[in-house]
């Protein structure tokens, strides 16, 4: 099958590092880093679940690079902390939009974390594009 998903998304990055003490200046962790591992996120993350499952993906999403930085303690994989960089981006244009040849997917997937890249009209004018549509926002639809 052959999709196209539309969304924000992310570069998830992971810092794992040891804890063995809490900072005498204030009660937190101190972590001393060991590893460092990212992977697309949000509606990057979609896109390579469909590709690790054989399937053709465009793929339509923000230009900016939005990070999420998680500190994670190595020993118990919990998390610490997680700091998120550049955590907004610019609107999808309505030219962008008109230029999708819908009729050549099989299935449209919208993933909108709310970040910016798509609103509400955006979210129902994709959705009428296509009869077999998939939408997973964060956004509270009245």
């Amino acid at each position: 099958m052959r999709f196209l998903v539309i969304g924000d998304s992310c570069i998830d990055i992971f810092r794992y590092g040891k804890v063995t003490r809490i900072a005498p200046e204030a009660p937190v962790p101190i972590i001393v880093p060991e590893k460092e591992t990212s992977n697309p996120g949000m509606a990057g993350n979609v896109v390579k679940n469909l590709e690790a499952l054989g399937h053709k993906v465009d793929f339509i999403t923000n230009t900016n690079e939005i990070r999420k930085i998680r500190y994670v303690c190595s020993k118990y994989n919990h998390l610490l902390l997680r700091v998120d960089e550049n955590d907004s981006c610019q609107p999808i244009t309505q030219k962008v939009l008109d230029k999708i040849k819908w009729e050549k997917y099989d299935a449209i997937v919208i993933s909108d974390y709310c970040k910016g890249f798509l609103d509400e009209n955006d979210i129902k004018f994709i959705s009428k594009q296509h009869p077999l549509t998939f939408l997973d926002s964060k956004k509270v639809f009245g």
